[in-house]
């Protein structure tokens, strides 16, 4: 459902300033315990304070669907790494593992809805993130590694009318 409206322009953010250094700490803790039944280590890095308007929930649930299929394709003794920083303005956010990478051929399709590779089952998970990201105005991409995957998004900066948005907010 949440697809079907991004994809019809329905889904509207709802953004506030937040600092995403605090949201990518709070997705990581909440998937943490995951992590570590799967044996897989997740490690976090963020770079300096990264303010940027954004509806929290979203950005949580993007980047949240991006963790879970990084920590899904990695095997036990395996890394899981969220790392953000701003960079020529924007934020950019990867997420790499050590797992399973993604074949070429696959590689245009991977956030296409159902598209099911070797690296996951059928899903909406990577579609619902680029719907996310879209809705962000930002973009993102998949790279294959040696071993595993990055996924990358990369948000704009505040528009004029955002800059003077309310101040970083609290995780409730």
């Amino acid at each position: 459902l949440f697809l079907a409206r991004a994809e019809g322009a329905a889904v509207q953010a709802r953004k506030q300033s937040l600092d995403l250094a605090h949201e990518i700490a709070a997705v990581a803790e909440f998937y943490e315990a995951v992590a570590q039944d799967a044996g897989v280590t997740l490690a976090v890095d963020t770079a300096g304070t990264l303010v940027i308007p954004v509806d929290r929930t979203l950005f949580q649930s993007a980047l949240g669907n991006l963790v879970e299929n990084a920590i899904a394709a990695t095997p036990r003794g395996g890394r899981v790494a969220i790392h953000a920083e701003r960079e020529d303005g924007t934020i950019r956010v990867d997420v790499s593992d050590t797992g399973r990478g993604i074949p070429a051929t696959d590689l245009p399709r991977v956030f296409d809805s159902f598209f099911s590779t070797k690296r996951s089952g059928m899903g909406l998970g990577l579609a619902i993130a680029r719907s996310i990201v879209e809705a962000h105005d930002g973009t993102i991409s998949a790279a294959s590694c040696d071993p595993g995957a990055e996924f990358r998004f990369i948000l704009p900066p505040a528009a004029p009318a955002d800059a003077a948005g309310p101040s970083p907010t609290a995780t409730p």
